[in-house]
């Protein structure tokens, strides 16, 4: 009887609780990082132009939990104020990494055209984002982690704000009107008159 139950431990319930966890976690995260880009658009601008190189952003990423890690192994000695130290680390660097993630949200939205609607776009590439994180296996194991520790990288390389190079200035062309072929220009009368003025008496 003991081993029936253990081979039929995977039942229906399980699945549903598994898929309704999933969706709910990126469903939460998703709107995490629609919060943090109303809330701060520079920031999450600047942690869009430092994910332009993620492969360096995912290696700060874990860089960083590594560290925090280590913390709160060490503060886990501390009693009562360990677990607060390792509540803080710990909580502060997922919603680092969801705010850093936002970036993305940024970068993606940006690919919608010139005249889509910001917070249109925003919302549409959230919702791709977070139905990524749902696919089978690669989703939560692979694409969930991968952008929470990119975004915890470009959020912390975004700490400090960074000079950004002024756009050149647009040369402006003075514009002269063309004429139609076969059209003679029109001359006013008073301008003919006075140049004839001054020629005579320059004569």
């Amino acid at each position: 009887m003991v081993g029936r139950m253990n081979d039929n431990y995977l039942t229906s319930a399980v699945v549903f609780a598994i898929a309704l966890f999933l969706f709910g976690t990126a469903l939460t995260l998703a709107a995490g990082m629609l919060t943090a880009a109303g809330l701060f658009p520079e920031f999450t601008g600047r942690c869009g132009e430092r994910l332009r190189r993620p492969v360096r952003c995912f290696l700060v990423g874990a860089g960083v939990v590594v560290g925090v890690v280590v913390f709160m192994g060490l503060a886990k000695n501390l009693g009562e104020l360990g677990n607060l130290l390792m509540l803080v680390a710990g909580g502060g660097a997922v919603l680092a990494g969801v705010a850093g993630a936002a970036g993305l949200v940024e970068r993606m939205a940006s690919g919608g055209g010139a005249g889509a609607d910001g917070w249109v776009a925003r919302r549409r590439a959230a919702t791709v984002l977070a139905l990524s994180w749902v696919i089978p296996v690669a989703g939560g194991f692979v694409l969930l982690p991968g952008c929470l520790l990119m975004g915890l990288g470009a959020a912390v390389m975004s700490v400090r704000k960074g000079r950004v190079a002024a756009p050149p200035p647009v040369p402006v062309v003075p514009t002269v009107p063309a004429v139609v072929a076969g059209e003679v220009p029109v001359v006013d009368p008073a301008v003919v008159a006075a140049v004839s003025v001054g020629i005579a008496n320059g004569l």
